[in-house]
Order: C-alpha cells, then sequence, then structure tokens
C-alpha cells in the first residue's frame, strides 16, 4: 500500500515536471518573468520538481484577466487628479 501511494506521487510530481517543462519552452520570450527563457529551461529541466515549482510561482506570465486587473490598479486616471475630483460630482463648496 505505501509503495503505491509512493508511485503515485511520483508520477504526479513527474507530471507536473513535464508541464512546467513544456509550459516554459512553449512560452513566448517577452511573457516569461524574472529571468529568460532559457534560464527557466535550464532550472526546470535540472531541478526537477524544485524548478517547476518556482517557475509557477515566479516565472510563468500572468493570466490576461490578471495582468488587466494589475494594470487598472497601477493606472489612474489623470482628469479626476486635475479636476480635484474629491467625489461629490464636481461640485466644490466654499
Amino acid at each position: 500500500m505505501l509503495i503505491r501511494g509512493g508511485v503515485g506521487v511520483g508520477i504526479i510530481l513527474f507530471a507536473v515536471w513535464v508541464y512546467c517543462l513544456l509550459d516554459v519552452i512553449m512560452t513566448d520570450e517577452h511573457r516569461v518573468r524574472s529571468l529568460s527563457k532559457i534560464s527557466w529551461i535550464l532550472i526546470v529541466l535540472f531541478t526537477f520538481e524544485v524548478g517547476a515549482i518556482a517557475w509557477l510561482v515566479a516565472g510563468r506570465p500572468r493570466s490576461a484577466a490578471r495582468e488587466r486587473r494589475d494594470a487598472g490598479e497601477r493606472s489612474v486616471d489623470p482628469t479626476d487628479a486635475a479636476a480635484g475630483d474629491d467625489g461629490h460630482g464636481g461640485d466644490v463648496e466654499n
């Protein structure tokens, strides 16, 4: 029973490693985060599961939805700052 469980975990880890290696290879160079694409390939290839997890956490491109959300949080509407919008629809009381 213990051996089968270990084999099952090994198969899952191998599958994650293969997925990450193929994901690195197929990802466009300009979308890779933190390091160069060749660096990520070597890290995942030679460090196996540790490199695969590192790719998922630090190297894999963000999803399009997350990129749009993060871009929206960083961008500020210049008309709001210039008009001094205080949330009252532009009516300023003196």
